[in-house]
């Protein structure tokens, strides 16, 4: 006795059986829940209708399988606006504009025509239980209300990049102040460095009058803290500064000179 062929290969015509094939609302609901169709009979056995009469009838709840209601709602939903085919017991689909109503235990709905409404109106909620691969991974072209959403969202984008970009600006710009003025406090610095008196000689009165006022003048120019203190912020800035252009000074020596700072302060502010 000789094998027997494999069959198999001549069944591959899932795609015409489902243009007469048609699911009531219940089957179309579990078959898009991701029930596969060689398993809806077990699970309709589960099933309970909300009502006994009108749309209810054709509203069902399974007690594990929470979208069962909801889809069966946007099913009949569908129908009456015009989006979804349906047909009556088995019959060719229509939209109801076409057809007018139909009784609500006698709807039905081809899988094709059940394929074809979740693919333009729901094309993120495609199951494996109806599409292949191939369809879910398909690109699907943009509606016009993506588009738009899309569009929103690029514009808001948009106007997000241009406010940091002048917000990294207005940094930039204020960085580049800042360090112009440090600059010219450290070319001040330096040349104090150069032009100071041996340490056994004291600068005449004129003379430190004169350096003091002129340090206040740059200082009150450039923002920094005049607060009576000699050590605290301004201290640290300027000998930092002095030490960075190699011109360095003593937190003692930039003491004494804010000591006479502060005083010019307190006279000029009586």
């Amino acid at each position: 006795m000789g094998l027997l062929p494999n069959y198999d290969q001549f069944n591959q015509c899932e795609h015409l059986i489902n243009h007469f094939s048609a699911l009531t609302i219940l089957e179309s609901a579990l078959i898009w829940c991701g029930v596969a169709k060689e398993h809806i009979p077990n699970f309709i056995k589960d099933c309970r209708p909300k009502g006994d009469s009108g749309v209810a009838s054709t509203i069902y709840q399974h007690p594990y399988i929470s979208c069962v209601e909801p889809r069966c709602r946007v099913l009949n939903e569908a129908f009456e606006n015009n989006l979804l085919k349906m047909g009556r017991d088995g019959g060719k689909g229509h939209y109801i504009k076409d057809i007018g109503h139909i009784a609500y235990p006698r709807r039905t709905i081809m899988i094709h025509d059940l394929k074809e409404y979740i693919q333009e109106h729901h094309p993120n909620d495609m199951p494996k239980t109806l599409f292949s691969s191939v369809e879910i991974n398909k690109v699907q072209p943009i509606s016009h209300e993506n588009y738009l959403s899309l569009t929103a969202k690029l514009d808001a984008l948009t106007v997000e990049n241009e406010r940091l970009q002048q917000s990294l600006m207005r940094a930039e710009q204020n960085n580049k102040e800042q360090k112009a003025k440090d600059e010219r406090i450290a070319e001040l610095e330096r040349q104090l460095n150069e032009r100071s008196t041996p340490a056994d000689m004291e600068l005449t009165g004129t003379s430190k009058k004169a350096v003091t006022k002129l340090l206040y003048a740059l200082l009150l120019e450039h923002n920094y803290s005049i607060d009576g203190t000699t050590k605290g912020a301004t201290n640290n800035t300027l000998e930092n500064l002095t030490t960075r252009y190699n011109v360095p000074i003593t937190r003692e020596t930039i003491a004494k000179w804010l000591n006479e700072i502060n005083t010019l302060h307190h006279d000029k502010n009586k």
